[in-house]
């Protein structure tokens, strides 16, 4: 179905949800919007929703946003704000699909990077055999675990380096 086709904004959001194969739910949870907001666009209870709100529509399945504005009832002036304001390039498809503002993964992305030094600090100076959840674990069971500690110290070094590499997302076959 052509994006282009569509008569209304829950028509439009509807049909590519469904042609899609997810549901509202799904939608709501990609989208970080209500499940019910989703549920009255669908229903056209909420004709005009906030820009954000259908720009992350848009993203998430794959429509023009300026339809989807144009649908909602935005006018061709309110349309031009909203593309110089909150562009689709503000948004980033995170590996589990969610799409968040660019500005929220950056602040996610500071915060994870300022604790970073405290964890490979945690990992370097922790005694293991005094933990009190390891006192009935096997020589050999520790040795894993310190393993396993090491290549998250080394993924977090890679962090440390580069806090701001933002990775693109796969799409659903894996491809970059």
């Amino acid at each position: 179905m052509k994006t282009n086709s569509f008569k209304t904004l829950a028509e439009a959001v509807s049909s590519k949800r469904k042609s899609i194969g997810i549901t509202q739910r799904e939608l709501s949870r990609r989208t970080n919007i209500d499940n019910n907001t989703i549920a009255k666009i669908e229903k056209g209870e909420r004709k005009k929703p906030n820009v954000l709100s259908l720009k992350k529509l848009s993203f998430a399945l794959d429509i023009d946003s300026d339809v989807l504005l144009k649908l909602a009832g935005y006018n061709k002036e309110e349309i031009k704000i909203a593309n110089d304001d909150v562009g689709i390039s503000a948004f980033v498809k995170r590996n589990d699909k969610k799409i968040v503002l660019m500005e929220e993964y950056l602040i996610q992305k500071e915060k994870k990077s300022n604790a970073y030094p405290i964890v490979l600090e945690l990992i370097d100076n922790c005694d293991l055999s005094t933990l009190k959840s390891l006192k009935n674990k096997s020589k050999q069971e520790i040795e894993d675990l310190k393993t396993g500690l090491q290549f998250i110290r080394d993924d977090i070094q890679k962090e440390v380096n580069n806090p701001f590499k933002i990775k693109r997302s796969e799409d659903n076959n894996g491809n970059k």
